[in-house]
């Protein structure tokens, strides 16, 4: 679908590319632009400042190390005086360097997201697309209150003596999340461990599998775990049938799978570890009680890792430096079948996990 296409709602996200590099910007732009996507391109700092001013856009890619005003500039300047009582963008801060310190600082000045280059197109849609969502405020794990634990007592009752229970790592965290996907009537329900440098990823179990364990997958095609790893906090997305503006971003990348699903941090000790996902094979709204659920089942399996001092385990030795190269847009590839953690199939364009 070509921009001539779209109509007042897809129009209304507007995405402006900081960056020096040219080439990358430019194919880039082209891409957003042929999705639906008014884009504009700046090269520079001072460029960047007055086509945010001008142009006013939804999103703002910006690489790190931008010359006169990099991303950490950009994210001061967006809290400042200029904006008063003005509609913000969420920026998306690129970078080559993927230092788990610049990925905490960045999100904590207020980035929407991290990512690392080299990127793919596709891998911009699809943080387009997660920021887009109809998403319930996030949700603070550690300061929700701890409503509603009466009517699910007995399911974390099971949970802990599954904890307890002295299996191996693999059939506690194929049980609990098992647990989950029957009570929630969910398609799919996994735990994924990601790496450090949230370039990995590894699903450690999934509800429909029992046999799958240590499963790498391409943690880039999914923006709502990095979401999560990145930020800490639970996201829900739901209910996308009823959303007019999602009926039409579904129209313009049919590629990507639209799931209603809660996603949920797994800690070890202070230290991130990964996610517990439940995906849901329909739109549906979740009640308080079915998030509450998913949140207490990922508190258990992260005191299950925090009291393990062998983790990481064995098949932490899968996890290797990232080797990601980015792909023209425009060049086809197979199409991959579907993994455990997704709810249909992957956007094209991808190769397989």
């Amino acid at each position: 679908m070509h921009l001539a296409d779209t109509n007042d709602i897809q129009s209304m996200f507007k995405v402006l590319i900081a960056d020096d590099d040219s080439v990358t910007s430019r194919r880039l732009q082209e891409f957003l632009r042929e999705k639906g996507f008014p884009t504009e391109h700046a090269s520079g700092g001072k460029m960047l400042k007055e086509k945010i001013l001008s142009f006013e856009p939804t999103f703002v890619i910006c690489d790190l190390t931008l010359v006169e005003f990099n991303a950490l500039n950009l994210l001061k300047w967006l809290k400042g005086p200029d904006f008063k009582g003005k509609a913000v963008p969420k920026v998306f801060v690129t970078s080559s360097h993927n230092v788990v310190q610049n990925i905490k600082e960045c999100i904590s000045q207020g980035a929407a997201s991290y990512i690392i280059k080299p990127f793919t197109p596709e891998d911009i849609l699809g943080r387009l697309v997660f920021q887009i969502q109809n998403r319930r405020s996030e949700l603070n794990t550690a300061k929700e209150k701890t409503e509603n634990v009466d009517a699910y007592f007995n399911l974390l009752e099971m949970a802990f003596k599954e904890s307890l229970s002295g299996r191996d790592t693999h059939e506690i965290f194929f049980n609990l999340v098992k647990l989950v996907a029957t009570t929630l009537k969910a398609v799919r329900c996994s735990i994924i461990r990601v790496s450090e440098d949230l370039q990995q990823g590894l699903v450690m179990c999934s509800s429909d599998d029992a046999k799958l364990k240590g499963l790498k997958i391409n943690i880039n095609r999914y923006p709502e775990v990095l979401h999560v790893m990145q930020t800490q906090k639970t996201v829900v997305i739901e209910d996308l049938g009823s959303d007019p503006q999602m009926k039409e971003i579904q129209k313009m990348v049919s590629s990507i799978a639209f799931n209603s699903m809660i996603v949920v941090p797994v800690t070890r000790d202070v230290d991130s570890y990964g996610v517990l996902s439940a995906r849901m094979e329909k739109d549906i709204k979740f009640s308080e009680r079915d998030i509450k659920l998913v949140e207490l089942i990922s508190h258990v399996a992260s005191l299950y890792v925090s009291s393990k001092s062998t983790l990481p385990h064995e098949w932490l030795k899968h996890f290797r430096p990232a080797q990601v190269e980015a792909t023209p847009a425009q060049t086809p590839t197979a199409a991959p079948a579907a993994d455990p953690t997704s709810g249909g199939t992957p956007p094209t364009g991808q190769a397989a996990a």
